[in-house]
Order: C-alpha cells, then sequence, then structure tokens
C-alpha cells in the first residue's frame, strides 16, 4: 500500500473515530484536524503520538491523502481547498448536498490529476460483491427486481431528511450491481411522522429500462427493530442478504409466467458461507492504493455524481 506520506482526517465525529480506528489498526500513520477541545482531549488520551491541527489549512504541508468525515453541508468547501492543494480526497456520502457542488469537485480532481472518492463503504461489503459474482456469472438468470430496507429507531437528524442519511448505501449498491446504469424513472414518497420539517420515512422506486430491472428502496427511522436486508429475484434464483446478520441466502425459487405460480420445487434454501472483512477496511486499502487516479473504480466522483442525482431527484418530490 501506497502511503509514504501520512493520512489527515479531517473531523472525529461518530464515524470519524471509526475510520481512526480503522487506520490504527492497519498501522497507517495518520493526523486529526478537530476543533472541539474536548474531543481533541480524550483522543490524545488514546492517541498521544498523533498529530492535531485545529483547520486543515496547518496541515497541508505533511499529508497527501485526506478523509472528509465532517457534516454534509462542509464536504465542499473542505474537499476542493484540498483539491485545490492537489491531495487526494475521501469524503464520507454524501458527497455533497447537491449534484453541482460534487460535478465541481470531481472536474477539480481530473484537472489536477488527483483521487476524488466517496464513502459508499458497502459497495465493499463482501456479501455485496459475492452477489455482484452471482449476478456476471448469470446464476440468478435474468434480473427482474432489487429491493432494499434500512429501518430503525433514530436516529433522527436534524440537518437532514432519512433519504439524505440512509438511502445512499442503498442507491450506491443498486447501481454498483446494475454496473453503474443510470435508472431512466425515479420517483419517491415520504411522511414526515416525528419532525414536520423533515422527512423521517421514504420510499423510492427506480426503473432501469436499459436492463428491464426494477427497484425500490425503502428507508425509515421509526421501526421499533432494526432491518438492513437486500434482495434481488432473477428468473431462476433469488439471494437475500441480511445486513444486520450478515446472512447471505440463495433461494431457489422463480416466478413461472406461464401459470404465475412461484415454484421452489421443494429445495432448500443454501446458506452461502464467505470471509468476511469490514467494508471501511477495504475501502479505505482501495482509496490508498488508488492514489493520484480521478478515475477511480466503484466510489469515484461519476459514481458519486450518479448517487447524488438520483438523491437530488428522488427528494425533490417529497412534499
Amino acid at each position: 500500500m501506497n502511503s509514504q506520506k501520512k493520512v489527515c482526517v479531517v473531523g472525529v465525529g461518530y464515524w470519524g473515530k471509526n475510520y481512526i480506528k480503522t487506520l490504527s489498526k492497519l498501522s497507517i500513520p495518520f493526523s486529526i484536524v478537530e476543533k472541539n477541545a474536548k474531543v481533541i482531549t480524550e483522543l490524545k488520551k488514546e492517541y498521544p503520538k498523533i498529530d492535531f491541527y485545529n483547520n486543515v489549512e496547518d496541515s497541508f504541508q505533511d499529508h497527501d491523502s485526506y478523509i472528509i468525515v465532517t457534516p454534509p453541508a462542509t464536504h465542499y468547501e473542505i474537499g476542493m481547498k484540498c483539491l485545490n492543494q492537489k491531495k487526494n480526497v475521501l469524503i464520507e456520502k454524501p458527497l455533497t448536498l447537491n449534484p453541482r457542488d460534487s460535478e465541481l469537485l470531481y472536474k477539480k480532481a481530473k484537472d489536477v490529476n488527483k483521487t476524488l472518492a466517496v464513502g459508499h463503504l458497502l459497495i465493499f461489503h463482501p456479501a455485496i460483491r459475492l452477489i455482484k459474482e452471482y449476478i456476471d456469472n448469470n446464476d440468478l438468470g435474468n434480473l427482474q427486481y432489487i429491493y432494499s430496507n434500512r429501518l430503525n429507531l433514530g436516529k433522527v437528524r436534524q440537518d437532514e431528511n432519512v433519504l439524505w442519511s440512509l438511502a445512499p448505501h442503498d442507491v450506491s449498491i443498486i447501481q454498483f450491481l446494475l454496473n453503474f446504469s443510470y435508472p431512466n424513472k425515479i420517483q419517491c414518497i415520504g411522511s414526515q411522522v416525528a419532525n414536520e420539517k423533515m422527512h423521517d420515512i421514504t420510499t423510492t422506486f427506480l426503473e432501469y429500462s436499459d436492463q428491464n430491472v426494477d427497484a425500490h428502496i425503502f428507508v425509515n427511522w421509526l421501526n421499533p427493530f432494526k432491518d438492513h436486508s437486500l434482495v434481488v429475484v432473477g428468473d431462476k434464483k433469488m439471494i437475500t442478504f441480511n445486513g444486520v446478520t450478515n446472512e447471505l441466502l440463495l433461494h431457489n425459487k422463480f416466478l413461472n409466467k406461464e401459470n404465475f405460480n412461484i415454484e421452489s420445487f421443494d429445495v432448500p434454501v443454501e446458506k452461502i458461507d464467505y470471509e468476511f472483512d469490514y467494508p471501511l477496511t477495504l475501502q479505505i486499502k482501495h482509496f490508498l492504493n488508488n492514489k493520484n487516479n480521478p478515475n477511480i473504480k466503484y466510489i469515484g466522483g461519476k459514481e458519486a455524481i450518479d448517487v447524488m442525482n438520483i438523491l437530488h431527484d428522488a427528494s425533490s418530490q417529497l412534499l
């Protein structure tokens, strides 16, 4: 892994701490930009040899790669500052809050020949990668339908609705499974139950006419239990993934179009075993192994912009 210069993590809130823990476990040198004095005091106890900076400008001399884990409203400004200094950048999802800002970041990355990546880490989950293999090998037959649920009780955010907070995971997964095709039709409905100013339940419908595949994404902050599930339906078999238990199952069922019955042939559900590794670990490795590459695969600027546009089009329909 090419990491001669240190990585700098900007923002060490809840998710930022996961990044620095992972970098530490991988023995990758890193520094931290953080303004909260209390957070800095706590982290210095755990990481006494780590350099801390109060602002990103003071850190540019000693780092070539940045991981930005600040509130989404700050992503564009900080990301552009780093790219202007010719740094490689990984920004936690969403890349920005509007497609135009994402496009400007991507253009700048290409202009300076540096990597711009977004934190769509579930693309790196080994189970998702295995599902992609099943699709590519035609083990499921022709794809017909994909749907995902991402439900739990809280955390209800005040700065972004449930679509922007949770659905990027599922949009990025579906885009990955469908070879980053773009849906020709996007519909979205939602409800404002707990917060009159913020949608906490949404369902998004995606139609991919070039692949004859429909998809939908249901996200909800007001569910009594956690449900992170993905279902991929082919005309030969179906596959399901439980993101809570990490269980991957192959179902020998399909729709017989002649009589519209579901046929299973009494074949037991097959549990698919796989070697687990943490998606965040794999994402960080992928990012650092693709320095100075504005065309980084899977999580690059173009893929991030497509996800942004889908979310933007979906959210514009919420009333």
